[in-house]
């Protein structure tokens, strides 16, 4: 199936899952219900079999986490002082705008599109970066709030960084996506293999996982409308868009990436703005509009990003 297809096929789940939220097919609810179950039981069960089953070969992670969070920074940093300084926002918004242009929803949508385009030595290569995708994100934006909060003038006195760590760990610690990648990172090096029975249900689990992420991202699409600070969202959807997937095709050729870690590289940086922004956004209590319009804006417009990039990718590599 050729890259117009895949996509094509990927984002009509998408729109399956607004559909069926916009019209009420399904109960109130439910959206959330199923995002649970992708988000706790599905993609962990995903995770789990494909880190416990890869085989990394010549992979260097080293190089592939440097190209990637390179990416990350440069578009963070870009993103922070163009909300701050064009459009005179608060610190605070600082974070939450750096975070909307800079996080790509791997998850629900990278991990699917993923392993449609490059099969299962793309998926392996991208659970590297999912590894410590989550924990590097929700660390950096935790700690950079509470830098913003003083800067913002709104307490005096920093909270110590080991109680800051210690929270952040406490919660990645009880985090199904980590168990996962933990347990399946684990299993892979044990010398004997999952009963029958077990692998047998973490397969059926793990092959609806893609599916099912797709339409539970259709139906958390539904709730988020286009409200305020349109210009703002729609410069994160650029920044998140064009700058950040093409600061990663530059570090790809720059270190000399691998062809298929180059396509992932690019290709996952090309992925629009994931919902933890706007969790995030929600927790620190500011930014909210910025967050959820990006992810909603940006998501209608990857199809034909994500369509470019995924050419450039092979065009070049």
């Amino acid at each position: 199936m050729g890259i117009v297809n895949t996509l094509a096929l990927v984002f009509a789940l998408v729109a399956i899952g607004y559909v069926l939220a916009w019209r009420g097919i399904l109960r109130e609810g439910a959206g959330e219900a199923l995002g649970d179950f992708v988000v706790a039981v599905a993609i962990p069960a995903l995770l789990f079999r494909t880190l416990s089953q890869a085989d990394f070969g010549s992979v260097k992670p080293l190089t592939l986490w440097a190209t990637y969070f390179t990416a990350i920074l440069c578009t963070w940093v870009a993103a922070t002082m163009t909300i701050r300084r064009g459009f005179g926002r608060d610190a605070r918004s600082g974070v939450v705008a750096g975070l909307s242009a800079s996080f790509s929803n791997l998850l629900l949508l990278g991990l699917p599109v993923t392993y449609a385009l490059f099969g299962q030595a793309g998926t392996e290569t991208l659970s590297l970066i999912l590894a410590i995708h989550l924990p590097i994100m929700m660390t950096a934006s935790v700690i950079l709030n509470e830098r913003a909060e003083i800067l913002d003038g709104l307490r005096e006195q920093q909270t110590s960084l080991w109680t800051t760590l210690r929270q952040i760990l406490k919660s990645l610690a009880s985090n199904p996506l980590i168990l996962g990648i933990v347990a399946g990172v684990i299993w892979r090096f044990l010398p004997f293999e999952l009963p029958e029975f077990l692998s047998e249900l973490v397969d059926r689990l793990a092959a609806v996982a893609g599916t099912l992420a797709l339409i539970s991202l259709g139906l958390s699409l539904r709730r988020f409308g286009i409200a305020r600070n349109v210009p703002q969202a729609a410069t994160m959807t650029a920044l998140k868009l064009l700058l950040m997937p093409c600061i990663a095709t530059l570090l790809s050729l720059a270190i000399g990436l691998s062809p298929i870690q180059a396509e992932i590289v690019i290709v996952a940086a090309a992925m629009p703005t994931g919902v933890n922004p706007y969790l995030l956004a929600t927790r620190f209590g500011t930014g909210e509009a910025i967050a959820s319009n990006a992810l909603l804006l940006s998501t209608m417009a990857a199809p034909l990003t994500l369509l470019f990039w995924s050419y450039v990718a092979r065009s070049l590599f």
